[in-house]
């Protein structure tokens, strides 16, 4: 269940194949991190999978889902995701 939208989200269109549509289109991939409802570890993973060289957990993931290069993601950025009604993550600030 996606928490921030309250349905079933298949994940069939992952890191990878974003990727490779991006490739085919002739863009820059661009990464946003959830940090609504993420995680520092799970950003780092990420990060780790997409552009990770050394003999980790997450490089050796990449390499076995058959991309044995590093992606080389260079843009990004951190989302909070907490704007709009019903977004999980929403805060609204305390007021006197």
């Amino acid at each position: 269940m996606d928490l921030a939208w309250s349905m079933e989200e298949s994940n069939h269109f992952g890191t990878d194949e974003f990727i490779e549509y991006c490739r085919m289109l002739g863009a820059e991939p661009y990464i946003c991190v959830n940090m609504g409802i993420g995680t520092m570890d799970e950003a780092q993973a990420w990060v780790e999978y997409c552009n990770g060289t050394g003999d980790t957990y997450w490089a050796n993931l990449r390499r076995e889902n058959g991309h044995e290069e590093p992606y080389n993601s260079s843009t990004g950025d951190w989302a909070t995701r907490c704007t709009g009604g019903g977004r999980s993550g929403l805060s609204r600030p305390k007021t006197t």
